[in-house]
């Protein structure tokens, strides 16, 4: 973690292609502070690949990337570009509606942010646990390398 001013940032470290869903495979952001799964995303293949090439594109000793994002069917498949920390004080934290650990002492998750994921606390309880799960069986945690791409899914989802 690194302070600015009264603010501290918290890195991400993103873990893409972690799940095989079928047609997309599920990549997870791993919060520094919580310890724990805190931004999920799905990529399909295409999606991976262009994350890919994207990231060889980034300027090394500005850390900066310029793109059109016309070009993207599926913004949300940028998420490991663009959430790359969080920021925090003692007092807030600004994203602290959107995380999905649940068991970080700053969450303040809302449901109605949540509804992609889960329509009731019960099934945000279930995604949480199976985050876990997922953290526990990879033994995810932060690297210096923010964003690593499985190059096949180490988890198959398997329906019950």
């Amino acid at each position: 973690m690194r302070k600015m001013g009264l603010n501290q940032h918290a890195s991400i470290t993103w873990y893409c292609n972690v799940v095989d869903l079928g047609d997309s495979s599920l990549s997870v952001g791993y919060c520094e502070r919580g310890h724990g799964i805190a931004f999920i995303t799905l990529h399909t293949k295409k999606d991976l690949e262009v994350l890919e090439s994207l990231i060889k594109k980034i300027n090394p000793s500005t850390k900066t990337l310029i793109i059109d994002a016309d070009h993207f069917t599926n913004l949300e498949a940028l998420a490991p570009l663009i959430i790359t920390d969080v920021v925090f004080n003692e007092h807030k934290y600004k994203d602290a509606h959107w995380c999905l650990n649940l068991k970080c002492p700053l969450n303040k998750a809302e449901l109605k942010y949540l509804t992609k994921y889960a329509k009731s606390p019960e099934e945000l309880e279930k995604l949480h646990n199976n985050l876990e799960k997922i953290t526990n069986a990879l033994n995810l945690e932060n690297k210096e390398e923010l964003i690593i791409i499985f190059p096949e899914p180490p988890i198959l989802l398997r329906m019950e």
